[in-house]
């Protein structure tokens, strides 16, 4: 974004012959380098994840761009994303309409300006292009949007330049932003914060069930990390070893985050097309020991069938009483399940080299 700032900007492109972006250039690579150390001495998988199993092309498809789109209205908002399109038509060209000032503090706030509005296009427009391959998540462009903030705040001033400023009401535009911020602001806090406001169908489930509802994921986290911590220590005693294991790398992360002392989960199971969480695979490597026992966790039901990894590498496996998570009025949130694994025994494939990605459905 900076270098083509530079190349459209006829008062800075001159600076492309000076020694300094190139300096900062390098500069930006040294500091990037533990990043790099790391990866060349870890198979280079942050980037096979990144350029090989997440963003292979999947073939051009024109109702991908439209997904991008649909996740951008969502992420930003129709309004600031609207607003913001017409921010960068505003200032990429050359901005305009920017208060009086003297000469050289107006051209440093348009230059401010339209480099502000490049930084936000380039990964715009990025993602545009490889929407056409590749399904592009809403959240990529995340980084963007705080600095689409300022431009159209910016853009917004240069609006006002051209209305009377006796006539210009800032107090009532004011208080008309606040009142819609928090419209939008104080339900989703709420529901972030007490989710059992919710209507019951959105929030438990029936005793017979075995699927909970979406906002469940709010639910247990404290009381898992407790019984997490009982069950550890009650078995860390035996000889052999124990490690705790799950079966996906975010709720292993939950784990790890609520369990009093903290707790390193680990992954058990780990499947041939997924290309999440492979970090936990690494950490794994000193803590699955042959013959050591396993704490297996989960938020979703299963049974220890013979396809279920703790049947496959342990000796024996075993079912422990599952938690149960209620509210204050007796309903049902949420089920968590534990199982015990004795007798490591090896014999997972080592998945962490992904040069051959794996195309996703």
């Amino acid at each position: 974004a900076v270098f083509l700032f530079l190349v459209f900007s006829t008062r800075h492109r001159r600076l492309l012959l000076r020694w300094e972006p190139y300096a900062a250039f390098v500069l930006s690579w040294v500091i990037f380098s533990p990043f790099l150390v790391w990866n060349a001495h870890h198979n280079w998988l942050t980037f096979k994840f990144n350029f090989l199993a997440r963003h292979q092309n999947e073939g051009l498809d024109i109702l991908k761009p439209l997904h991008y789109l649909v996740g951008q209205l969502l992420a930003a908002s129709p309004i600031m994303l609207a607003l913001g399109i017409l921010a960068l038509l505003r200032f990429l060209p050359a901005p305009a309409g920017l208060p009086r000032m003297g000469r050289g503090a107006q051209e440093t706030q348009r230059d401010g300006l339209r480099l502000y509005a490049f930084m936000m296009a380039t990964p715009l427009a990025v993602f545009l292009v490889q929407s056409f391959t590749i399904r592009i998540g809403a959240h990529y462009t995340g980084v963007v949007y705080p600095l689409a903030a300022v431009v159209i705040t910016a853009w917004a001033h240069t609006q006002g330049q051209r209305i009377d400023p006796a006539r210009l009401h800032r107090p009532v535009a004011l208080g008309l932003g606040v009142a819609g911020a928090l419209v939008i602001t104080i339900p989703l806090a709420v529901i972030a914060l007490w989710p059992t406001v919710l209507p019951t169908r959105y929030v438990s489930m029936a005793e017979h069930e075995t699927r909970q509802q979406l906002a469940g994921d709010y639910f247990g986290w404290r009381e898992v990390g407790a019984r997490i911590a009982e069950l550890r220590e009650e078995w860390s005693g035996h000889p052999e070893g124990l490690f705790l294991s799950t079966k996906d790398y975010s709720i292993a992360s939950m784990f790890d985050f609520y369990t009093p002392g903290r707790a390193a989960f680990v992954l058990i199971g780990y499947k041939r097309q997924d290309f999440h969480g492979k970090e936990f695979l690494y950490w794994a490597r000193d803590i699955k020991r042959e013959g050591a026992s396993t704490i297996y966790v989960s938020d979703q039901p299963f049974d220890l069938t013979a396809k279920h990894p703790l049947v496959r590498h342990f000796t024996s496996a075993e079912m422990l009483p599952p938690l149960e998570i209620r509210d204050g009025r007796g309903r049902l949130l949420r089920r968590f399940h534990f199982a015990l694994g004795r007798g490591y025994q090896g014999g997972e494939l080592d998945l962490l080299d992904i040069s051959r990605p794996v195309r996703r459905h």
